[in-house]
């Protein structure tokens, strides 16, 4: 982007553009004032530099400062009474006034200052601002801003309309922001970026006269605009943008939520959420957007908004600044009046003509117009605020400021205008309200919405369009105002909210057109063609229309080029063949077969099969030609019928026969071969109109009238009808001569109700037309009449195909409506009951219907509609057997038809047509208390459903099949009864009314009782009081506490059991009130079914929730007295903090109950809550029962099996209820409830507290924060003593024993290495609490750290520190040290075995030049492997003996044991997780060092290092044991709390969270192990990356396992960042692989090899892995690739690696040439030597073979021992051969390899 020179002054003009990319960064006027706001009582000679200017200009010219002066008191006395005239309490401020200031003469000197200076800003703008002109298209220049909003849109560039009727034009270049983003993926077209009516910003770039010269007298200017950003925004940079401001922006990344936004502003950007743009709107690099500015950040981020619901305000912002869009705050300073010669000529009297505009300022010092277009009919009076968008923006001499107070502007959207109902084309009534000469008129019109709602819109008509005149003409006068005029929409002007329309007599012609939406597919239209081109022919259809005629369209063959015949102004007749009018385009045919087809095919609605239509072929593919129709329609012309000569070849017009239709896909199936086919004449026009209304048709249903027969066939007769319409009319005239008569088919079975008189008259019909005709080989004629034989019929199918035989093959040749003379039918379409579709049947409903169909298995039947149809069995066509359905019935009888069952998916019912069949239900009365008789249609629930004929429809409850009396009370689940399964088979129920429900007015078709039903014995009585029926009725109101009920289980669940006790009326039965058996309440499916009925009591009813309880045990739920046993139902585990309630506990009857955290073992146990389970039951003991008089109260439990079950207790189990049961010096335990600076508070039972004071804790005191750390609510306090008793307050002080052996400060020396716990923290140090003593230590700030990166603030409160140094003793207090630099490493060593030297000695030493590089040697890594696995089985058979010995050990313990050997915890694996240990197996040995030359560290840890392994081997043993003897939570952690209490102490070690994870892993809680990841990775410090790493690959290990491919890979992005990239991308790789996942694995082995090329060990691991896939190709290809990317340096590692890879996974023989190959490169290598030794001694030996091959191995080491090396390599070689020898050879090849080993010593010496 280039910025362009910056300019102001009144008099300065906008930059030239830039010359290399023609370029226009607009700038606006600029009032280089200082703002008048922070300025208001400046004194003149102070004035801001604005006015000096303005000052020196004014002298120039020859208006005088006193003129501007007497323009400004004038323009005041006019606007508001003038300066002198006291202004209004509460008028509002003014705009440039600031606050502040004193009242009397100080406030009149300040008005009028500001006054003055609003009076100077007004006088210094454009004539063009001061006499408020609208902008003209020469008044545009070059960078001028303006909204503008599209007004088309077309492939290569949008139409836009400008504010006051101009248009202008942005090109494809200019409509998108081209950036390097968008390069790598192509943009959409621009229509698919913009939309009719949407808004914009958009910057002058270039205007050009065209049309007439320069001064011609028809020339106009073309403006051309740009939409980029770049040119937008230029002027602004990151200092100048402020809140709210409305920018365009150019989309530059996408990321995850967000996106990326660039302003075209060096150094600017933002971010917006995609969350707030529609989901259909183009997201792609290099789209444009207009955001609001929410936030500005630093470095120049900005955080914006897809909406503005704010204005920027009144803060002063630079001219250049100013951008158009902006919402701003202003305030009216002048009215703008029309000339007095103006005043009334042409404009309308009203608020239209008070004012041509007003001046107002804004932002500071900007001045602006708001034109009385954009006013938005607002009344404005000076010094009124507005809030207004900057409309245009204008630089030049003439320079200007537009502003606009439209609605949909202010709103920047036209959603919801009523522009967007109306049509292009559409006639509109409208008023004329103003005329504006040389401009046009304004009009007022009433249009209807979509929601039939009225809006008033407002209409424009240029002069142009007012009369139809020549260029030449006289201008027309303007039309008066308050005329009504007709017009006719031209189009949508969406910035300045109006219509376009013209009145021209040309234009209102009924022909005439004015948009492309005027026309239908397939309409004949005559044009004159406008121009050629060489792709078709534009044909202009009216002034406003033209559509293109395509090369391929001109004629029935294609041609290459156009013939010439077509030339320019010549007519053309040519049909539509589609229409696009989103872009206003039409595309036309001139296809001769096409222009004189008298069908047209435009919708699947006309396709019918058999139909012979006309398309072209505007595809061929393999699979057949797409034939083309008109309106996008198209159908298939299957491959095998394109085999023979007359195949169409592409773009020929083709007439083919429809043979398959598929509305749902939209799809045609298209034959060349026309036989048997009907054209639309032998149809019928109106069959195969979409249009036309159906019962005109004669849809199903509808009756026909005057029916005539014309022919008669055996099958049945033609006849000619009129078809009824709904309100009773035929669709015909004169009984001679009916232009809407239509031909029907009747078969003969339809001619009457009865069969034999069916057969009669049918032969009376021959007679009466001259004699019966076979076979028709079409339909009669409209010309002949026929005989009259029937006033009315039905039509039961609207098409139906007739068909006849030629040679063996069946042909339609008609198709036609079937119509039926039956009686039965007629009287069902008259009452109504006629079914039309499948909607209409019901079940157990019995229909008038006939037969449609004789099969073996049963009569297909039809109740209505020949499509509503379904299948009698032969079992049910008659009460006797039925053999054969023919010999019963007969096809057209007429039956009666009852539903049995309906399948509505599948559209098909099944029928019963016995006589008997509805004999046996009967409802003879429909009031309560009538007996019914009802068969039972369906069981669902607790209630059944039947039916009786008529539509009668019953609901029989199951509470209303059994009394009350009846039930037993507390009766168990296995007794109750189950009444409705009486009613399952289909069986008929007497039953009794107590409720009647018509839905006559509530659902379509025929009118339905609904009966509410009951079968109890006691109502089943005859004679018996309509209200008792009422009564039995059970209603919301009627259910009270206490009253009893009949409930019917309606709902089994786990927790509760759901019951009916009517219908609507629901209730819920706890398990505690369902039984008191605890096994059934734990098995509730089990033992409770659907439909059984209880006695149930109401406990609760809760109006407000709409809930009711009850209970099964009767007043067995309520009998809660102290000492019962009771079962209770465990709600809610809380903290015992406080009160120390533990636990609460649902008990029957809906009552609750709480248990002290002493009251849950006889016995005192750690994590006494630990074993609670919510949601279980168990029995409890009542302590204290609730009062029944207090609904809040609640019971007091125990848990203790002394109380629940009677067991003796202990005498250390009692729990002391008073005061008096303690004596001093008495031993007690209890729970910590609270921990605070008063002490530690022990709960000794649930009604004394005892409290140890800080003091007897530490002998120092601590704070009360460590101290609730440290004893957190329910820790188990045993070594305690009573110390005071104090009877009358009841306070009692406890200590604790055990303080004798504490370590004491004579103990202490200076140089002891101690630990504890952080006690406190000051600005000066930290204080440290010593483990096993009650002394505190001070570690100065000076002694912290040895790096600054360790501070004071590094600790808290309860930190555990590990090792701190004695510095200082003196007068009983202790300085610490926690320096690293202080301890001496020896402190920290042990001696080691002598055992252990005399192994490092025996090790034969490495070369001195390749000391370092023998790390990847084979015998070194199979001795670790070796050990590895040792220690491994080890661990294991640990960890089998632990979970034998230990059998309540808890499930994690026994995971953790197993973890040891490689497992995970809680069958959960953490790939390569291994505690302070070295990454992975197959890397062991091997550190990695990229940077150096080294090929491998150390093979072996040195002697201090292995010293410095075992000290903190031993530290950790001590440190485990003494969290050991802390408590049992440090090691065995079983809960939440546990695992939180652990957290503080170790908080920092890895193997704490990855084992809490596992715990939830364990209880199935996914979500909270991603929680304790997500806490893990972010608490675990930076101090230690192996901790840090450890938890990353938990989390990884975690996602990968359990959840999906992005949360995996969203947790693998993030430790990448956090952790060593090669490291995270190699574990994430072997995750996939212990998954199983060898494609995932595969692709992240690819990706960490292409991201870290140099590096050996990923390649190394690529390899392994490959080779454990058994992918040995993948190998083999794989190591060249590595070979290329490595350093030289460390190729020999790697091809060994690869050879050894040959060695045990793939060929020996390739991996022995591989090695030969390495030699040949390194003899010398005494590393490689071996490692080739080691592979092949393998290799040959058992258990890789069977029996050892010792000949191949003595000649690999022969060859080795004649090499020339130093004799301690070689001494190492002869070794290695003589232990070969002694396991697999013997005493005589022993000496063999002694003798060349002699023979080597002797040729050195020598």
């Amino acid at each position: 982007m280039t910025n362009g020179t910056a300019w102001s002054g009144a008099g300065t003009k906008a930059g030239n553009l830039q010359a290399t990319k023609a370029e226009r960064i607009p700038k606006t006027q600029s009032l280089e004032a200082s703002s008048v706001a922070r300025k208001r009582r400046c004194k003149a000679k102070n004035l801001a530099p604005w006015a000096s200017r303005q000052a020196a200009t004014a002298s120039q010219t020859p208006q005088s400062t006193s003129t501007a002066a007497a323009a400004a008191e004038s323009s005041g006395a006019a606007d508001a009474g003038g300066p002198s005239k006291k202004p209004r309490k509460d008028a509002p401020d003014d705009g440039v006034r600031g606050k502040g200031g004193s009242k009397g003469k100080g406030d009149a000197a300040g008005k009028e200052e500001v006054d003055q200076e609003v009076a100077q800003i007004i006088e210094s703008l454009p004539s063009s601002i001061k006499l408020a002109r609208r902008l003209r298209p020469v008044d545009y220049t070059e960078g001028s801003l303006v909204i503008a909003a599209v007004r088309e849109v077309l492939d290569e560039e949008l139409v836009l309309s400008l504010p006051y009727n101009n248009v202008g034009f942005v090109s494809l270049a200019q409509a998108v922001e081209r950036s390097s983003a968008s390069e790598s993926q192509p943009l959409p077209g621009i229509p698919e970026l913009y939309r009719p009516g949407q808004i914009v910003t958009a910057v002058v770039v270039s205007l050009t006269n065209v049309g007439g010269g320069a001064a011609g007298p028809r020339s106009r200017t073309r403006i051309e605009l740009s939409l980029r950003p770049s040119l937008a925004n230029a002027g602004l940079d990151a200092d100048s943008v402020a809140q709210h401001m409305w920018l365009p922006a150019v989309v530059e990344g996408d990321e995850e939520h967000v996106l990326r936004l660039g302003f075209g502003v060096e150094g600017l950007q933002g971010v917006l959420k995609k969350s707030e743009l529609s989901s259909s709107q183009p997201l792609c690099p290099g789209v444009i957007l207009q955001v609001a500015v929410q936030a500005v950040g630093t470095g120049g981020t900005l955080r914006c908004s897809a909406k503005q619901t704010q204005a920027m305000g009144f803060h002063g912002i630079k001219a250049e600044k100013l951008k158009a869009g902006f919402l701003v705050q202003a305030r009216v300073e002048k009215i703008c009046m029309p000339p007095e010669k103006e005043k009334g000529a042409g404009r309308g009297k009203g608020k239209e003509a008070t004012n041509i505009g007003v001046v107002v300022t804004f932002a500071g010092a900007n001045a602006g117009v708001i034109h009385c277009h954009h006013q938005a009919a607002q009344v404005l009076t000076r010094k009124q605020r507005v809030t207004a968008r900057v409309l245009a923006v204008v630089p030049g001499a003439e320079a200007g400021v537009h502003l606009s107070l439209q609605p949909h502007l202010l709103d920047w959207s036209t959603e919801g205008s009523p522009l967007s109902n109306i049509n292009i084309g559409q006639r509109l009534d409208a008023e004329v309200f103003e005329g504006i000469p040389h401009f046009g008129c304004r009009l007022r019109s009433m249009v209807k919405l979509k929601d039939e709602a009225e809006a008033e819109v407002t209409c424009f008509c240029p002069m142009g369009k007012l009369v139809d005149r020549e260029p030449d003409d006289v201008e027309p006068d303007l039309p008066d105002v308050g005329k009504q005029v007709a017009c006719r929409v031209l189009g949508h002007n969406y910035v300045d909210g109006y219509l376009l329309v013209t009145k021209r007599p040309s234009d209102m012609k009924e022909g005439t057109l004015l948009s492309v939406t005027e026309l239908v597919p397939g309409q004949l239209v005559t044009g004159v063609i406008a121009r050629l081109s060489e792709f078709g022919v534009f044909v202009k259809l009216s002034e406003y229309v033209t559509g293109l005629v395509h090369l391929r369209q001109l004629t029935d063959i294609p041609l290459a080029k156009i013939p010439k015949r077509y030339q320019v102004d010549s007519k053309l007749k040519c049909r539509v063949l589609r229409i696009n009018p989103e872009r206003r385009q039409l595309s036309l045919t001139a296809k001769k077969s096409l222009v004189k087809d008298t069908f047209q095919l435009v919708s699947h609605a006309q396709a019918r099969r058999n139909l012979i239509v006309t398309g072209y072929v505007s595809n061929v593919q393999p699979y057949g030609a797409i034939v083309q129709f008109y309106g996008g329609m198209f159908g298939l012309i299957p491959t095998e019928e394109m085999a023979g000569d007359a195949a169409p070849a592409l773009g020929m017009a083709v007439k083919c026969k429809i043979v398959r239709t598929s509305k749902k896909q939209r799809r045609l199936g298209l034959s060349l071969d026309l036989a048997g086919g009907l054209t639309a004449e032998e149809i019928g026009a109106d069959m195969l109109n979409p249009d036309v209304d159906s019962k005109a048709l004669g849809a199903p249903g509808s009756l026909a009238c005057k029916l005539r027969v014309t022919l008669c066939t055996p099958s049945g007769v033609f006849v000619r009808y009129t078809p009824k319409r709904q309100d009773g009319g035929a669709e015909g005239g004169e009984e001679d001569e009916e232009p809407a008569a239509k031909t029907g088919f009747i078969p003969v079975g339809h001619l009457s109700d009865e069969v034999d008189d069916s057969a009669v008259k049918h032969k009376q019909l021959a007679e009466l037309v001259g004699g019966m005709k076979e076979e028709p080989s079409a339909l009669p004629g409209p010309q002949v009449k026929g005989k009259k034989i029937a006033e009315e019929g039905v039509v039961i199918c609207a098409w139906f195909e007739l068909r006849r035989t030629v040679g063996e093959e069946q042909q339609v040749f008609a198709g036609v409506p079937l119509v039926s003379l039956k009686p039965s039918l007629r009287n069902a379409v008259k009452e109504g009951s006629f079914v039309t579709d499948f909607s209409g049947v019901e079940e157990s409903r019995v229909y008038a219907g006939y037969v449609k169909d004789l099969r073996d298995f049963g009569a297909l039947v039809s109740v209505g509609s020949w499509g509503v149809s379904g299948l009698a069995p032969k079992g049910q066509i008659a009460a006797h057997f039925v053999e054969k359905p023919k010999d019963e019935l007969t096809a057209g009888q007429t039956v009666r038809v009852l539903i049995k069952k309906v399948d509505r998916e599948r559209q098909r019912f099944m029928a019963d047509l016995r006589p008997d069949a509805e004999k046996s239900t009967v409802v003879l009365k429909q009031e309560v208390g009538a007996p019914v008789s009802m068969r039972c249609v369906s069981v669902s629930g607790a209630s059944a459903t039947l039916s009786a004929p008529n539509n009668v429809r019953g609901h029989l409850h199951a509470a209303q099949m059994v009394d009350l009396k009846d039930l037993p009370s507390n009766c168990s689940a296995n007794d109750a009864p189950m009444p409705l399964e009486a009613l399952r088979d289909k069986a008929v129920c007497e039953a009794r009314i107590i409720r009647v429900a018509n839905t006559e007015n509530l659902r379509k078709g025929p009118p339905l009782s609904h009966l509410e039903l009951t079968c109890r014995p006691s109502l089943m009585k005859d004679g018996l009081d309509p209200q008792k029926y009422e009564n039995a009725l059970v209603k919301w109101k009627s259910l009270k506490k206490g009253s009893e009920v009949v409930a019917a289980v309606a709902e089994v669940r786990k927790d509760f059991l759901w019951v009916e006790l009517a219908t609507g009326v629901r209730g819920r039965v706890a398990p505690l009130d369902a039984t008191c058996d605890l096994s059934i309440m734990q098995r509730l499916p089990m033992h409770f079914h659907v439909g059984q009925v209880f006695r149930a009591k109401v406990i609760d009813n809760s109006k407000s929730k709409h809930q009711i309880d009850l209970t099964f045990l009767g007043d067995a739920a309520a009998a809660l007295s102290v000492g019962s046993r009771v079962p209770a139902r465990l709600q809610k585990v809380q903290s015992v903090q406080g009160k120390g309630v533990a636990a609460w506990f649902l008990l029957p009857g809906g009552h609750h109950g709480s248990v002290h955290v002493t009251e849950l073992y006889d016995v005192w146990v750690k994590n006494p809550t630990g074993r609670l389970r919510p949601f279980t039951h168990c029995e409890v003991s009542i302590l204290e029962a609730p009062n029944p008089k207090d609904e809040s109260s609640r019971a007091q439990l125990s848990l203790r099996p002394s109380y629940v079950y009677g067991k003796a207790q202990a005498a250390d189990e009692v729990r002391p209820m008073q005061v008096s049961d303690l004596k001093v010096g008495q031993k007690v335990s209890g729970y910590v409830v609270n921990a605070n600076d008063k002490g530690v508070f022990v709960a000794l039972s649930r009604k004394l507290v005892g409290r140890l004071r800080l003091q007897a804790l530490s002998a120092g005191g601590m704070s009360g924060e460590m101290a609730s750390k440290l004893h957190p609510p329910g820790e188990l306090i045993r070594e305690a003593f009573v110390k005071s008793v104090d009877e009358v307050s009841g306070k009692i002080e406890l200590g604790m024993q055990g303080s004798g052996n504490l370590i004491t400060i004579e103990q202490l020396s200076v140089g002891d290495v101690v630990s504890g716990r952080v006690k406190r923290i000051e600005t000066f140090g930290v204080f440290v609490a010593l483990d096993k003593s009650a002394l505190s230590g001070l570690v100065h700030r000076s002694n912290v750290s040895d790096t600054a990166s360790v501070t004071v603030d590094s600790f808290s409160v309860g930190d555990r520190i590990a090792r701190a140094k004695i510095i200082k003793i003196e007068n009983g207090k202790v300085e610490l040290a926690l320096k690293q630099s202080l301890f001496d490493p020896a402190d920290l060593e042990e001696d080691e075995d002598a055992e252990e030297d005399d192994e490092e000695e025996e090790e034969p030493a490495p070369p001195p030049e390749k000391k370092a590089k023998l790390a990847a040697s084979a015998d070194v890594k199979e001795v670790k492997v070796v050990e590895e696995s040792a220690k491994r089985k080890k661990v294991e058979v640990a960890a089998a003996q632990a979970a034998d010995s230990d059998d309540e050990a808890a499930p994690w313990e026994r995971a953790a044991a197993a973890s040891g050997a490689g497992g995970g915890e809680a069958a959960f694996v953490f790939a390569d997780f291994k505690a302070s240990t070295a990454s992975s197996s197959e890397d062991e040995g091997e550190h990695d060092d990229d940077g150096s030359d080294d090929d491998a560290a150390a093979a072996k840890l040195s002697k201090r290092q292995k010293k410095k392994a075992k000290a903190a081997e031993a530290e950790e043993v001590r440190r485990r044991e003494a969290e050991q003897a802390e408590g049992r939570w440090a090691n065995d952690p079983r809960s939440v709390e546990d695992f939180e209490r652990l957290l503080l102490t170790e908080g920092d070690t890895s193997i704490v969270w990855i084992r809490y994870m596992a715990f939830h892993l364990k209880m199935s809680d996914l979500e909270k192990a991603r929680q304790v990841a997500e806490r893990a990775v972010k608490h675990v410090g930076f101090s230690d990356a192996q901790e840090r790493f450890n938890a990353w690959v938990a989390y990884m290990n975690l996602e990968c396992t359990f959840g999906t491919e992005d949360t995996a890979n969203a947790v693998f992005r993030r430790a990448a960042q956090h952790n060593e990239p090669r490291e995270i991308h190699l574990q994430l790789a072997r995750i996939h692989e212990r998954n199983k996942k060898p494609e995932l694995a595969t692709k992240a082995y690819e990706g960490v090899c292409k991201k870290f090329p140099e590096s050996k060990t990923v390649w190394l691991a690529f390899l392994s892995f490959l080779y454990r896939q058994d992918d040995l190709e993948g190998g083999r290809k794989t190591l060249p690739r590595a070979l290329a990317a490595l350093p030289r340096a460390k190729h020999p590692l790697v091809v060994s690696k690869a050879a050894l890879l040959e060695y045990t996974q793939g060929s020996v023989e390739r991996g022995r040439s591989i090695f030969e190959g390495l030699l040949d490169s390194y003899p010398k290598r005494t590393d490689l030597w071996s490692v080739y030794l080691d592979a092949h001694i393998k290799a040959h030996t058992p258990p890789r073979v069977a029996a050892p091959d010792v000949g191949e191995v003595r000649s690999l080491f022969e060859r080795c021992c004649t090499l020339s090396l130093k004799a301690v390599k070689m001494r190492f070689f002869f070794k290695r051969w003589l232990d070969f020898e002694k396991r697999w050879g013997d005493e005589e090849s022993q000496e063999k390899v002694r003798a060349k080993a002699r023979a080597f010593v002797e040729s050195q010496a020598a």
